[in-house]
């Protein structure tokens, strides 16, 4: 009974210690709506942030050569996990405090302070994935899906908290066609004072996995053959001694499996993390600020489905190359709308607005679908060997 309960209690601070992977950047997105209005950038802003992003995967390149350099055996992730969750914290306090202000820099009104916070932040969630997988090696299998839907709730909490705010910066006309924004419920300094309480919770949770005895007690740890020898005083003769450890069924996958894989895994998250983002306000907007906020929103919530469906569908290849072809399909649609933008077809209407949103939500859905059922597939295919 008792590991049992410790199983659990691991299995849920392994959950809430993957909170602060992406819940700070994808808090950002989700706040969007609300931030364009008040910020000089406009509705170039995600834009802006789409390319920061990807400027900030330096981080990760770096955090490969010190690994490189230094050899997988010297190398620990724990101080890096430590600096994505207090520069997260860190970050968001700062966002909330000063994500209004801006400096006259080049000629114009930049939201430095802004622009600044969102670059370290990217920086560190995007090299979040690298370093907490890496931490995940120590746990069994069964533990990689608390990681995912840890992940999966970095969508979903901010998308319930904007839910919460209200839709915030809908622009409506008063007299004399001056634009006026509706008030959300909440600012967006409670906002990201939120999100930082949040992270706050994921440090404690990685403290009690790191410096207590509750995934050793839960049975949660990996366990490596080890060889004691063992030398009898009296009989003068030698034992060999290996502890008796769990068995563990994996199932294996060829090179060129592996390789597909990885591949496919790349190619997705490179359009879909990389490229979409950047498209959203020439997809999106013209079919209304309403569609945009619930794409901003909506989007986020797949991920818990995707994790709860790699959890009853247990298929490896067949379900995921059907979920490549709808989100390819997916996302020629959402490029073939940007390209028309400011007028594609069906804009201004309330069914183009629904039909961008369902797409926009489907390619959501089956890129986190290919993400963490690649992931499952590869860690439980992990020979003991490595």
């Amino acid at each position: 009974m008792a590991v049992l309960w410790a199983s659990r209690v691991t299995y849920l601070l392994i959950l809430i210690f993957n909170l602060s992977t992406w819940i700070d950047l994808i808090g950002i997105w989700t706040e969007l709506p609300l931030i364009v209005a008040h910020l000089p950038e406009g509705w170039t802003l995600p834009s802006i942030i789409s390319m920061i992003t990807c400027l900030s995967n330096i981080y990760p390149l770096i955090i490969i050569v010190i690994r490189c350099i230094r050899g997988s055996k010297n190398f620990s992730e724990i101080p890096h996990i430590y600096a994505v969750i207090f520069i997260g914290i860190g970050g968001c306090m700062v966002l909330g405090l000063f994500w209004h202000k801006t400096f006259y820099l080049f000629h114009q009104q930049r939201s430095v302070i802004f622009l600044v916070a969102t670059f370290f932040l990217s920086m560190l969630d995007c090299s979040s994935s690298l370093i907490y997988f890496d931490y995940m090696k120590r746990f069994r299998p069964k533990y990689l899906n608390a990681m995912f839907f840890g992940e999966g709730l970095t969508g979903l909490i901010p998308a319930l908290i904007a839910f919460a705010q209200g839709i915030g910066g809908e622009i409506t006309c008063e007299s004399g066609h001056k634009p006026s924004y509706s008030r959300p419920r909440f600012s967006v300094k409670i906002y990201f004072f939120i999100l930082a309480a949040l992270i706050t919770c994921s440090l404690f949770a990685f403290i009690l996995l790191q410096w207590t005895s509750i995934a050793q007690s839960g049975d949660a740890l990996e366990k490596r053959d080890e060889t004691m020898i063992i030398e009898d005083q009296n009989v003068k003769q030698v034992f060999i001694v290996k502890p008796v450890t769990t068995l563990v069924t994996r199932n294996y996958i060829s090179k060129t499996n592996y390789y597909f894989l990885l591949i496919l895994n790349t190619i997705n998250a490179l359009i879909v993390y990389g490229c979409l983002p950047s498209l959203i306000t020439y997809a999106v907007l013209p079919y209304g600020q309403r569609a945009f906020y619930y794409c901003s929103v909506l989007a986020p919530l797949t991920f818990p489905l995707a994790c709860f469906l790699n959890l009853v569908l247990k298929s490896k290849l067949r379900l995921i190359i059907v979920c490549s072809f709808i989100s390819t399909a997916g996302i020629l649609f959402i490029f073939y709308i940007a390209f028309n933008s400011p007028c594609p077809i069906l804009h201004d209407t309330t069914k183009g607005a629904i039909l961008v949103t369902v797409i926009w939500c489907t390619i959501s859905f089956s890129s986190a679908y290919i993400r963490v059922r690649i992931g499952n597939i590869i860690k439980t295919s992990w020979s003991n060997e490595n």
